[in-house]
């Protein structure tokens, strides 16, 4: 009886740290390189958050364990751009997802002149 207490408690101890989620994580990063940090995440987080801001073509990255999803983009003056992910170390990158915006917007700003060019 006894070897099965010990099994049945020896199971649970692995089953829950099975469950709990790694994520990178970095604050105020210049660099996706510099967020190489892995943190085993708290039971209650089950999201990993990465929110990237940019000004001028400068990025700052944070990564962290989150209780909730909550993505979000804004982009006027500063561009900012959160995004998340459920499964163990899946914020690796995140910096891809800004740098298209950047194309977005020249092709927008490059369409923009080329109408003003022909009103003029």
């Amino acid at each position: 009886m006894a070897a099965y207490t010990s099994l049945l408690v020896l199971m649970v101890l692995c089953i829950a740290s099975a469950v709990s989620l790694k994520c990178y994580t970095c604050l105020l990063e210049p660099s996706n390189a510099n967020c190489t940090t892995v943190a085993t995440c708290d039971e209650n987080k089950s999201f990993c958050l990465t929110t990237i801001a940019g000004l001028a073509g400068n990025n700052l990255i944070s990564k962290t364990c989150n209780a909730n999803c909550q993505e979000s983009s804004f982009n006027f003056l500063i561009t900012a751009k959160s995004s998340c992910c459920s499964t163990d170390l899946c914020n690796i990158s995140g910096a891809s997802s800004i740098k298209s915006k950047y194309n977005v917007i020249a092709v927008a700003l490059g369409f923009l002149g080329a109408l003003m060019r022909q009103s003029i």
